[in-house]
């Protein structure tokens, strides 16, 4: 059998899966400039590779491979179709009735301000009161708890719906439970306290400190990775 046409054929399949796409239109000059390089790529490689037209076939699919990887946004996007080999984002998926606990049962230690809104805002600005101090989250070598009962403290706040006083407080600001409203607010709340304690006494303030990016680290491994709530930027206190 004709070298050539025998590696024609072994490409067949690329030319299938170019006439048959139908987010394109493979009629005009770009098409049949198409066939002819793959006619004339097939011809050289046969020419170079004469001893396995299958090595060479498969030398070509991971090239375009390798093209695609790098350049599908430039070949697409410009001229109007969505990129199909663009990564996927993970999707959380929605709590099941299960996984979301009933209202939580914790009781207010410290008085919330009369004026609503404080806390952390959405612009990442940080406010003198939160919903972790409503319930007396506290860190610190003094008074702080310790690094077990932040964690389940954390947890519960993530996972339980909590009491009316923080929606009359901070509005929406807290979210539905596992939500990544919800980590965002907490995340920053405690970024935000780290990053003040670092600007101003970092040394004073420095069990604090060590407290907060611990429970940043716990929340980010068990809920922005292990549960996909995914936002951007991850906050950091030393920013």
């Amino acid at each position: 059998m004709n070298k050539v046409f025998y590696g024609k054929q072994r490409l067949k399949s690329a030319r299938q899966a170019v006439r048959l796409n139908k987010e394109f239109t493979h009629k005009g000059e770009n098409y049949d400039c198409l066939r002819d390089f793959l006619d004339d790529l097939v011809t050289t490689l046969v020419d170079q590779r004469p001893e396995n037209i299958d090595a060479a076939k498969a030398y070509v699919i991971r090239t375009m491979g390798v093209l695609v990887q790098r350049e599908a946004d430039r070949a697409y996007l410009p001229f109007g179709y969505k990129n199909p080999f663009a990564p996927v984002v993970p999707v959380a998926p929605l709590p099941s009735k299960e996984s979301v606990q009933p209202e939580w049962i914790w009781p207010v230690v410290n008085k919330p301000p009369s004026s609503s809104g404080n806390g952390l805002d959405g612009d990442g600005i940080f406010r003198a009161f939160s919903a972790l101090k409503l319930f007396g989250y506290t860190v610190g070598k003094t008074e702080g708890w310790p690094q077990k009962r932040r964690q389940q403290f954390l947890s519960d706040f993530m996972e339980k719906r909590l009491p009316a006083i923080v929606a009359s407080t901070f509005g929406d600001d807290y979210g539905t439970p596992l939500s990544s409203t919800r980590l965002r607010k907490v995340a920053n709340v405690i970024a935000s306290n780290a990053s003040l304690r670092y600007l101003h006494d970092p040394y004073r303030y420095r069990d604090a400190i060590q407290d907060w990016e611990s429970d940043l680290a716990f929340l980010k491994m068990k809920y922005y990775v292990g549960r996909g709530l995914q936002f951007q930027p991850w906050p950091d206190p030393k920013a």
